[in-house]
């Protein structure tokens, strides 16, 4: 999987495939994210094939056995271009990278501290960070509070948009 990952071209994919990789139920996320991805999905298993592929080529050269009816190797599809993130893609981004510039530190016990930010930003994109995990939220606050990972991600950005 490390292998697949790191030959695909789109940041935002590629970045989702390391998180998914990491801990328990690896396999598990790594397909679930390839799913919202149809192309690389179908290279994953292409991809998959062929290492398996050479694998048992590589075995049988050891051992010296001739295979009686071989097979030639899956092709294996090249990745797909990056792509320009889709406007809404960009929208939730900056809208993150906005609620992080913008937000503020609370203590709200002697050992718990949150990042929080006002709600001033489009209640669909704010939905969709909270779908993410990068903010949580209730419909009676005025504010949103920053998630480890929201904050992690929203540094990304910046890092991205910083000269």
């Amino acid at each position: 999987m490390e292998r697949f990952i790191s030959t695909v071209r789109n940041d935002r994919l590629r970045d989702r495939l390391w998180q998914a990789i990491q801990g328990q139920g690896a396999f598990r996320y790594f397909k679930d994210v390839l799913a919202e991805y149809p192309a690389e999905r179908e290279r994953w298993f292409a991809f998959s094939d062929r290492c398996i592929y050479e694998r048992i080529s590589w075995w049988l050269e050891s051992e010296d056995i001739e295979p009686t009816n071989p097979i030639e190797p899956p092709e294996e599809p090249e990745p797909e271009p990056e792509e320009e993130p889709s406007r809404d893609a960009l929208i939730e981004d900056l809208t993150l990278l906005l609620i992080y510039l913008c937000s503020w530190e609370e203590k709200l016990a002697p050992d718990l501290i949150v990042r929080r930010a006002w709600k001033g930003y489009l209640f669909e994109v704010l939905d969709v960070l909270e779908e993410q995990g990068y903010i949580s939220q209730t419909r009676r606050a005025k504010s949103v509070t920053l998630t480890e990972e929201g904050i992690l991600r929203a540094q990304e950005i910046e890092e991205r948009y910083t000269l």
